[in-house]
């Protein structure tokens, strides 16, 4: 049980890591090494081939390094019903689960409330980016609850714990006010109709279904109270998509499916649909990050191929034939094992609006669920069986080269992506952490991974400063170094950015060109919208004295860039060439948007002060002379006499 608890908590603290995955591979992997295996049926067969064919589509991904963590946090669901199906037949997954699911279910809650809204829409989010994740990790922790609830003896409950009982569920439907997913509550609203229909007949079923309302009334006051847009949102949301629809949702459905009609069988690769979607995306789809699918059915069939969408609907409608089951037929374990079917369901309703399954606590609940509902009559079964010497032998090899994969996945994430709060800590006893010495380490141990030879040269540039900015064979291996990273990761436009500013930079711009250019091609061969692309293509053209070819640039940067604050860094740039008087003033205005542009490009999905944008132009019409509508109209079609 203590592996089951860790892994839950680090499914949560890293919610898209492959943490979770790590903790838990050991304990899915030993029932096969001591001669045993979960006996073989339909939803083996499933779980089984969920495990293989993950690890198997990260090989043709884009970028195979950066693709281990979604492999981490999918194959979370095979193992979580695995070693569930172990505590399952020791007799201890649902005591387990009596304890650890209203625990969890307090800390996100609590998590969400103290952190406060963050993001875009400004509602809680705990500990993901998006609140719609959040409220579909609170669903599948309150629905089996719920279902203990309906389906208990109210008399045999003391009464401090029935009123802790309510607290929590009005903790937790407070929350979900504030966070407004009508994702999630249309689907909690058809799992939770389905489970009192199914408990009719149970005792005290209308006292209970009463008080439950009760507390869904008062928690959706509270919220009024505290945040009147988010409460009132969800009625209105809800009728505004019945009647016009969800055009944003409605334009990634319409480019997912381009994407998949372009590799239809096996997927472009788990973990594809970031680095592919710029090239599919709709002109007029300005809604949406783009590093997800919001629906990931067809996300997983993107990436994975129809094996991948396969195997996911083979689990809906097992889920489907286990919440048939009648309830009241195995008494009060009846009843929570519906409740444990309809937490499934919950999250496979939910997760044709967004991504649901990407993340880590979600797909490892999924799966213990499912050691549950697929059991017996009694909480303690027999869901093992003897299994051949051949077959330990090979799931142990094949959990070798797993864990290998996962720990170096683990590895980068922790050692170099929390490097900043590592060398806090250190530097308070006085040691310096070798982060170059540790990059180089992960290098060798995880090859594939773009991560390591990034850092590497971004030390190597810091030395390159560090000794005054003379010695030219420490700044080529650092572009080198970059440039490996870049070749693991070739869509990843971040990557890029970085090694073209690092260019940018350095005096001897002219002799570098060609590398910047050829990275600045490949950003927009994977994204032809991209301005800031476009912005540096014709910012070192004009460093070259080519201002014509600038001009060339940045007018088809405006023509092709999706984003407001893109269009606005390029008519900065042109105006530094068209009006000669402020070219200086100008010039550095638009190096200080696009700094500002590149930091709101790698913070994706994270709220940021949009004040900067108005001050921007505020400065940029002071230092023209003009309203920016008419310089975007001037940058568009004037002709300028550049002799």
């Amino acid at each position: 049980m203590v592996v089951l608890a860790v892994a839950l908590i680090a499914s949560v603290i890293a919610p898209t890591a492959a943490l979770a995955a790590v903790v838990l591979l050991p304990a899915a992997i030993a029932p096969f090494v001591r001669g045993q295996s979960p006996k073989l049926n339909v939803l083996a067969g499933v779980m089984f081939a969920w495990a293989i064919w993950v690890p198997l589509s990260v090989s043709w991904s884009l970028s195979p390094g950066l693709s281990f963590g979604y492999a981490g946090v999918l194959l979370c669901l095979p193992m979580g019903w695995i070693f569930g199906g172990v505590l399952q037949q020791q007799g201890l997954l649902n005591k387990f689960l009596d304890r650890a699911l209203p625990f969890l279910l307090w800390w996100v809650v609590v998590w969400g409330l103290l952190q406060g809204p963050n993001t875009y829409t400004g509602k809680p989010q705990g500990p993901f980016s998006d609140p719609n994740a959040y409220a579909a990790l609170i669903n599948i922790l309150l629905v089996p609850l719920l279902a203990k609830y309906l389906g208990c003896d109210l008399r045999a409950v003391v009464w401090w714990k029935r009123t802790l009982q309510l607290a929590l569920f009005g903790g937790a439907v407070f929350t979900a006010f504030l966070v407004a997913s009508k994702g999630a509550w249309l689907s909690l609203a058809m799992v939770f109709a389905y489970l009192a229909w199914s408990v009719r007949k149970s005792d005290d079923v209308v006292r209970k279904l009463f008080l439950l309302m009760a507390v869904v009334l008062v928690a959706y006051l509270a919220s009024w109270v505290v945040l009147p847009q988010s409460s009132q949102a969800i009625p209105q949301r809800i009728a505004e998509f019945v009647r016009h629809g969800d055009d944003p949702r409605l334009m990634l459905i319409t480019s997912t499916w381009l994407m998949i009609k372009d590799s239809p069988w096996l997927g472009a690769g788990l973990g594809s649909f970031f680095y592919l979607y710029p090239r599919y995306r709709l002109p007029n789809e300005m809604g949406s990050a783009g590093i997800w699918a919001h629906n990931d059915y067809l996300q997983l069939w993107q990436e994975g191929g129809l094996p991948m969408l396969l195997l996911l609907v083979g689990l809906v409608v097992m889920g489907l034939m286990f919440a048939r089951r009648p309830a009241r037929a195995d008494g009060y374990f009846g009843v929570e094992r519906l409740g444990y079917a309809l937490g499934v369901l919950a999250i496979f309703f939910h997760a044709a609006v967004n991504f649901i399954i990407y993340l880590a606590p979600v797909c490892l609940l999924v799966g213990v669920y499912f050691s549950v509902i697929s059991g017996g009559a009694s909480p303690r079964q027999e869901t093992f069986s003897r299994a051949p010497r051949a077959l330990g032998l090979a799931v142990g090899g094949y959990g070798v080269i797993i864990a290998y994969l996962l720990v170096g996945q683990v590895g980068v994430q922790s050692l170099l992506y929390g490097a900043r709060d590592i060398q806090l800590v250190l530097a308070r006893i006085g040691t310096t952490y070798p982060k170059y010495s540790v990059a180089h380490f992960l290098s060798v141990v995880n090859p594939f991974h773009p991560t390591p030879q990034m850092v590497m040269g971004f030390e190597l540039v810091d030395a390159y400063y560090f000794l005054g900015a003379k010695d030219s064979a420490i700044y080529s291996a650092a572009l080198s170094r970059i440039e490996a990273g870049i070749e693991r990761s070739p869509c990843n436009i971040g990557f890029a950015l970085s090694y073209v500013s690092l260019i940018e930079k350095h005096d001897r711009i002219g002799v570098y060109w060609a590398r910047a250019q050829e990275a600045l091609g490949r950003n927009l061969y994977c994204n032809p919208r991209h301005g800031l692309s476009y912005y540096y293509l014709g910012l070192f053209a004009a460093k070259r004295g080519d201002k014509k070819l600038a001009l060339q640039w940045w007018r088809a940067g405006i023509a092709s860039s999706m984003y407001s604050t893109e269009k606005f860094l390029l008519v900065g740039a042109i105006s530094s060439i068209v009006m000669r008087q402020n070219s200086l003033r100008l010039t550095e205005l638009s190096a200080r948007v696009a700094e500002e542009q590149k930091i709101w490009e790698a913070k994706l999905g994270v709220k940021q002060d949009q004040r900067i944008w108005p001050e921007m132009q505020r400065r940029l019409e002071l230092v023209t002379g003009m309203p920016y509508a008419q310089l975007l109209v001037q940058a568009q079609s004037m002709d300028v006499d550049l002799k």
